[in-house]
């Protein structure tokens, strides 16, 4: 009887072990952070990131005080800012190496007139 038990155990654990999949292994990340200036009185800033080999992109939105830190995927990015209706280019090639920080510090030039 023990035996049977211990067989079915197994049986069972074994279906289950089966069952799961695990997830892709994800590479480590790079960190990006930094400062936005010029913040003051915009609303709705965000810096659009754009991997200049993928085209894929995310977008960071800094605190009020234009800080910001995020996790993003190694690669070379193009830095864009946007608020509302405005776009203004920030930085290209930028580098985000996996496991490292990249530092970056750039500010809202003039007025929020330019349009997307």
């Amino acid at each position: 009887m023990i035996r049977a038990i211990s067989l079915c155990m197994a049986l069972l654990v074994a279906a289950l072990a089966h069952g799961q999949q695990n997830p892709p292994a994800s590479g480590p990340q790079g960190r990006l952070s930094g400062t936005l200036s010029g913040v003051a009185g915009k609303r709705n800033v965000v810096i659009v990131l754009t991997e200049v080999n993928t085209g894929a992109s995310q977008r960071i939105t800094p605190s009020d005080d234009g800080r910001f830190d995020a996790a993003i995927a190694p690669g070379t990015y193009r830095v864009e800012l946007q608020a509302d209706n405005f776009r203004q280019p920030g930085r290209e090639n930028l580098v985000v190496p996996a496991g490292g920080t990249t530092q970056l510090r750039v500010a809202i030039e003039g007025s929020a007139n330019k349009r997307t």
